[in-house]
């Protein structure tokens, strides 16, 4: 066995034991984090789907499959 290598089930036990007076503090960090990512996940995809929402009924709005745009005037 290789000295440098770790076992994981000795660093889980260390973490546990060294997160022993603040434990109800990494929690609440932990959960602000997890909070945090699915706000933002749950943002984006309001967006995206506001998005594609918007473009698909703009083409029935216009009625027509295609449009096209110029700088110049016709």
């Amino acid at each position: 066995m290789n000295p440098n290598t770790i076992k994981f089930s000795w660093l889980l036990q260390m973490a546990w034991r060294d997160s022993r007076k603040n434990r109800a503090r990494l929690a609440l960090f932990i959960s602000s984090i997890i909070l945090g990512i699915a706000a933002l996940v749950a943002i984006y995809s309001l967006g995206d789907n506001l998005r594609e929402n918007i473009d698909s009924q703009a083409a029935t709005l216009i009625g027509a499959d295609l449009s096209i745009y110029s700088g110049k005037k016709i």
